[in-house]
């Protein structure tokens, strides 16, 4: 029996709807794959803002803008109160032992999980601009794209199947299996915390407090987990079995509101459609020529000792950024020549065109044109050094 012509006239918007939310969410995906990577390879907290603001937040806002809605409104950018506030941050902070907790249990099946050493803060200075750059701007620009722009986008499906699809393509975006299933429980936490209260800033409180935790253990603890961050993720996935059910009893509502995205035409203009096939093909060149980029820039090293541990492991692979013009600075992993091998060590400090590097007790100078590449990813071995 055929469906009456109005049923199926009511459910096309819907689906064109869906489709932009995915379409955003590919544009802005493939943006921070290729040209986000490559700027983050040359430097870490400056390619982590643009890629924040630029790749992330201005597709969404675009966007908006482009269906005439009120960005604040059709964003949810919307003020709460104080105690929902401080409720969202200590959602954030306490579901980030529920996360950490979900990689631990994944280190059996996958092995240890790749480290990128500008995210693993060694001084106070590098451990506040890397809250700046990935816990306040990551906070604002990823919850306005996936909670605000998506799942809103999104929310003609229902609420609790708004948050689990927005959820998996928070997961998807990170592009790190390590990340997946953490990241997929933190998506499910904010897009609820974003239905309770009809609001992104919850969203975008806890997900900078869950940041500004991951970042602040990883500055104390500078070796894999040991029996203290154990310890201290137990103790706050059980916080977190409080924080929750109590944030959900102080913003229950009767009917969540529909988001306005849910609520507009889904139209599409056919010179459009030519823009985003031209945007599309554009982005598609930009991933094939940033992974062409990102091999002439970097090399592989294994490293031949222990020399550097606990920083640095025999039988570990180092990815390290070739560059005549390096940024770098103290605590970096940096490579130099000497005696016809490459050397890995720590820069200790750095004066002028002197670079000073960690030996032990002791230090040594260097030139800064004898750095010949700084250390980006650390890709932790599986095995023990005896099985080398």
């Amino acid at each position: 029996m055929s469906e009456p012509r109005g049923a199926e006239q009511a459910r096309t918007p819907v689906n064109r709807r869906s489709g932009q939310a995915y379409i955003l969410f590919g544009v802005s995906w493939l943006l921070v794959l290729s040209i986000g990577s490559v700027l983050q390879l040359i430097s870490i907290p400056v390619g982590l803002a643009i890629t924040e603001v630029v790749l992330i937040l201005l597709p969404a806002v675009l966007f908006v803008r482009r269906k005439r809605l009120p960005v604040m409104e059709a964003l949810g950018w919307r003020a709460v109160s104080p105690i929902t506030a401080a409720l969202s941050i200590a959602v954030g902070m306490t579901a980030w032992g529920v996360a950490a907790g979900i990689g631990e249990l994944l280190r059996p099946v996958l092995g240890e999980p790749p480290r990128i050493s500008g995210l693993e803060p060694r001084t106070l200075p590098q451990l506040l601009v890397i809250l700046v750059c990935g816990a306040f701007l990551a906070g604002i620009c990823e919850e306005t794209l996936f909670r605000g722009a998506i799942q809103g986008l999104l929310g003609r499906k229902g609420a609790r199947q708004a948050v689990l699809i927005t959820a998996f393509l928070f997961a998807i975006y990170h592009a790190n299996p390590w990340i997946f299933l953490p990241a997929l429980f933190l998506g499910v936490v904010f897009g609820t915390l974003v239905i309770r209260t009809a609001s992104t800033v919850p969203a975008m409180l806890a997900h900078m407090a869950n940041n500004i935790m991951a970042f602040s253990v990883s500055y104390l603890y500078h070796d894999p987990p040991d029996s203290a961050v154990h310890v201290l993720m137990a103790l706050a996935a059980v916080a977190f079995c409080a924080a929750f059910p109590i944030f959900w009893a102080r913003t229950r509502r009767t009917e969540p509101p529909e988001p306005l995205l849910a609520t507009v035409p889904a139209g599409v203009s056919r010179p459009f459609l030519w823009v985003a096939g031209f945007v599309g093909g554009t982005v598609v060149l930009l991933v094939i020529s940033g992974i062409i980029v990102a091999v002439a820039l970097v090399d592989i090293y294994p490293v031949p000792s222990d020399a550097l541990e606990p920083h640095v492991q025999r039988g570990e692979r180092l990815v390290v950024l070739k560059s005549d013009s390096l940024d770098f600075g103290p605590g970096d992993i940096v490579a130099y020549h000497r005696d016809g091998e490459t050397v890995l060590r720590s820069i200790s400090r750095i004066e002028g065109d002197s670079v000073w590097i960690s030996e032990g007790a002791s230090e040594r100078e260097l030139a800064r044109e004898e750095i010949i590449g700084k250390v980006v990813y650390i890709i932790k071995n599986s095995k023990s050094p005896e099985q080398e």
